[in-house]
């Protein structure tokens, strides 16, 4: 039997999957305790954090559908937001300079999360020019984008790993 190595958007996926479970997880029923608020730097964090919290969680989507995450400047609604939420999900390593400076800000701390990426043999997803994974992901859309920044409903499909 062949093992296929595990694309980076996977990987990607399974990191995000395990820090939000950790974050979200309690012993009391979900509809008993209002929703965790969630602030996620852009849309594949955003999936990430909606598809594992649920209906537990109130997930905003910092970056807007059709904006380059790289050069994103925070409203400041979406400061408040980000600052306001009970977690933080940020890529880091400069990936959103603006995000990552005003994640800085919070009382509690973001969760950054290029530095846990792995691939199934343990490598780490590699720093700009350093050789190794690339840490882009690329939402693929079956449906057209959603309009509301905050419910992202697509799948994410490829990566360049």
């Amino acid at each position: 039997m062949r093992i296929r190595p595990v694309p980076a958007a996977a990987a990607f996926a399974a990191t995000v999957a395990v820090v939000a479970a950790s974050t979200f997880w309690h012993a009391e029923p979900a509809g008993a305790a209002p929703k965790v608020g969630v602030a996620a730097s852009f849309y594949p964090v955003a999936f990430a954090a909606q598809t594992v919290g649920g209906k537990r969680v109130d997930v905003t989507n910092l970056t807007p559908v059709g904006a380059e995450p790289h050069d994103l400047e925070l409203t400041s609604d979406d400061l408040d937001r980000l600052l306001e939420a009970k977690v933080a999900f940020v890529l880091g390593d400069g990936f959103q300079p603006a995000v990552e400076k005003a994640a800085r800000r919070r009382d509690k701390p973001a969760i950054e999360l290029l530095p846990k990426l792995v691939d199934t043999q343990g490598r780490k997803v590699a720093k700009q020019g350093q050789g190794g994974l690339d840490p882009h992901v690329w939402p693929t859309r079956r449906t057209p984008p959603p309009c509301n920044r905050s419910s992202p409903s697509s799948t994410l499909l490829t990566a360049n790993g």
